[in-house]
């Protein structure tokens, strides 16, 4: 596939296949380890001789130049994948070199660089394979300030919302203005103004918006929450994560998502 990705790239079905194959290793060869003793992959019968496969599997997590929209998401998940596999080839450092070339050859803070550091995070105990730490914490810091830099606040801030750059501030007011109708709709309803518990997390509530879907699946990984949906509210930090979207893209807009 990477011999061909000019060709292939932009074929879907071809690069599903490949994800699909992927994917379905991944699923059978972990399975097996929860079966093994000792839950190590060592003790497996693919330790030592998949090497083929994960030579072919790193080769698509730097692809150089030639990554672009159609097969972003394939390397990305060649990541993933080198990541989780890494561990059953005898010299586990060649997976983690992969994925250090990776952070190399895409730009800091980029979908490929931050997935490239996560892996190592979660694979390689957030080092590289000079054993010097990678400090993933800083790179989601940062990943969180260049995609989210504008903070408002409203009602003394009990309202909080973090925007991408690309987030208009009437937009933002629109969404300020929404939270209060409904509020007010709910206070109605109850024939109750009080909180009905007080000192919770959603005392404050904060509401996280990325410039885009693209940019809303960081949120993955830099707060830790799915990302396959349109928008998620989790009660126990009080924050709803979602992104702006284009009428192409969704056939609500933001404000009309936010009230439901």
């Amino acid at each position: 596939f990477k011999d061909n990705i000019d060709k292939y790239g932009s074929n879907y079905s071809k690069g599903n296949a490949v994800f699909n194959l992927m994917k379905g290793i991944d699923y059978y060869t972990n399975s097996v380890i929860y079966n093994t003793k000792g839950y190590d992959a060592k003790n497996t019968e693919f330790y030592n001789r998949i090497d083929p496969y994960m030579e072919r599997l790193e080769s698509l997590c730097t692809i150089g130049d030639k990554l672009n929209n159609d097969n972003a998401w394939l390397v990305n998940n060649a990541l993933y994948y080198t990541g989780r596999m890494g561990k059953f080839r005898e010299d586990p450092s060649i997976s983690q070199r992969a994925l250090e070339r990776a952070m190399k050859e895409y730009p800091y803070l980029s979908y490929q660089y931050i997935e490239a550091a996560n892996d190592l995070d979660l694979n390689f105990g957030g080092k590289n394979s000079s054993g010097n730490d990678i400090d993933f914490n800083k790179i989601k810091a940062d990943a969180r300030e260049k995609y989210l830099p504008k903070t408002y606040t409203f009602d003394d801030g009990k309202f909080v919302v973090k925007a991408g750059d690309k987030v208009t501030e009437e937009k933002i007011k629109r969404l300020y203005w929404a939270s209060k109708e409904v509020k007010a709709q709910f206070m109605r309803v109850v024939q109750n103004d009080k909180a009905l518990e007080e000192g919770n997390p959603d005392d404050i509530l904060t509401v996280v918006i990325y410039n885009s879907p693209e940019e809303y699946k960081l949120n993955r990984i830099i707060n830790g929450f799915s990302t396959d949906n349109g928008g998620i509210y989790i009660e126990n930090i009080g924050t709803f994560f979602t992104y702006e979207r284009t009428p192409e893209e969704s056939i609500y807009t933001l404000e009309e998502l936010f009230r439901h």
